[in-house]
């Protein structure tokens, strides 16, 4: 990834994100425990507290590098984007962190595979 009219590209990072949310050791869904900000006492700032689980993972190698404390997804699969959150999650960091930009002030560049399905051409273009 990087930016129009740069010859060679600014960052090349495997497609995969690390995130907090461990499978179950019994093979069955992931059931997720009580948010932190739901156990908090009255008068304690609990809008600090929201969406900092959403803020707990890492794309690419240092996915890769966090892989025995978190668990590793690919939000690709056969060409085809399986796991949207995950996906824009990966787009949110690649832009934020990466490119350092802001994504009002660029135009994007998605490019999609040819055999794309309605609903994911609407899916990429909402995030």
């Amino acid at each position: 990834m990087g930016f129009a009219g740069n010859n060679d590209p600014s960052f090349v990072i495997p497609t995969v994100i690390a995130t907090g949310a461990t499978s179950n050791p019994a093979g069955g869904p992931v059931v997720p425990s009580k948010p932190s900000f739901l156990n908090t006492t009255a008068g304690s700032n609990v809008a600090s507290k929201r969406g900092i689980e959403d803020l707990d993972f890492f794309i690419g190698d240092e996915a890769f590098a966090n892989s025995k404390t978190y668990a590793i997804n690919y939000p690709i699969r056969h060409g085809q984007i399986d796991n949207w959150d995950h996906m824009e999650r990966y787009w949110e960091q690649c832009i934020f962190k990466y490119l350092r930009c802001e994504p009002e002030d660029h135009h994007f560049l998605l490019v999609r595979f040819i055999n794309w399905q309605l609903a994911g051409k609407c899916d990429a273009t909402e995030a």
